[in-house]
């Protein structure tokens, strides 16, 4: 799915006709710098933690950020991102704190842009870890795109006008900012940082900052191709023409080899989520996909 500026008016690992890619451009001025009239609640150090971390293993909130006036902070929408081709969808709090604990499953590191690392970690009710390895620091959002690129074991957060069609970004506790499902509107999004307008002054200017209402959504897919295996499942199966578009989520158990090319074939089980093929395209704006094969009136068998 690609999001675009639109006039007037996430990813999902699906199994069905189409392979669908999930991506996003920042667009729309607007709630960027909308002031704030009081600053965040803290954070709370109490809520449960998901997967056996130890709450000796957890890094404590730090002292409360000292923000000058409330009124004069900007609120600056941040989005959780990973490296383009990584599977997954969501985050939460709870595993940003197992990542810097040492024990999630799925990222050995945390990144951060510098400058806006402490004031992150903050808003997520946690700090530096002591293990430093778990925490990783880049100069800019183009330098942690490219981090991201090398390192698929990577949960990073960036701003979201500065998430660019490279880079996954996952939605929060299923709440999305981008994408077909996403948010109306920045007021509905949990995840920001405060900054100062004499700080804010000091940053490249951004010509437009991503804004989820004034976003259009873009699904392409291909190839599809009715013969062989579909035609079987279809037809000789009786499963349906609906089947393709029933498709949902699958998980890959292991590989098999090999395909006609020489490539290793995965091994897939369904893991539910029925018709998510079919929400996906429903969800777009605009739908496309290229038909791979002739559809004459009159076809032939050969």
């Amino acid at each position: 799915m690609l999001n675009r500026p639109r006039r007037g008016r996430a990813p999902l690992v699906a199994v069905g006709l189409l392979a669908v890619v999930a991506v996003a451009v920042p667009i729309a001025a607007g709630w960027a710098n909308r002031p704030l009239s009081s600053t965040a609640p803290g954070p709370s150090s109490t809520e449960p933690i998901v997967g056996g971390v130890p709450s000796e293993a957890i890094p404590s909130p730090t002292a409360r950020i000292t923000h000058p006036p409330a009124e004069a902070a900007l609120r600056v929408a941040v989005v959780p991102v990973t490296q383009f081709r990584t599977p997954w969808t969501n985050t939460t709090r709870d595993e940003v704190l197992a990542v810097l604990a040492g024990t999630s499953e799925r990222y050995a590191a945390l990144e951060l842009v510098a400058g806006d690392a402490d004031e992150i970690l903050y808003q997520l009710g946690t700090t530096r870890p002591a293990d430093t390895t778990r925490l990783v620091e880049a100069a800019d959002g183009a330098a942690l795109a490219a981090d991201l690129a090398a390192h698929r074991d990577r949960l990073a957060f960036l701003r979201a006008d500065e998430v660019t069609p490279g880079i996954h970004a996952l939605s929060w506790n299923g709440l999305a900012l981008f994408g077909g499902g996403r948010v109306a509107s920045l007021e509905d999004w949990p995840l920001a940082i405060l900054e100062m307008p004499v700080v804010a002054a000091r940053r490249p200017a951004t010509e437009m900052a991503y804004d989820p209402d004034a976003a259009w959504t873009l699904v392409a897919g291909g190839d599809i191709l009715l013969d062989r295996g579909v035609a079987q499942t279809v037809k000789i199966n009786g499963k349906g023409v609906d089947f393709p578009f029933d498709g949902g989520t699958a998980d890959i158990t292991d590989h098999t080899c090999c395909s006609s090319f020489g490539w290793e074939i995965p091994r897939t089980q369904r893991t539910g989520d029925a018709g998510a093929v079919r929400d996906v395209i429903k969800g777009a704006d605009l739908a496309m996909a290229n038909f791979e094969n002739p559809a004459p009136n009159r076809f032939r068998w050969h």
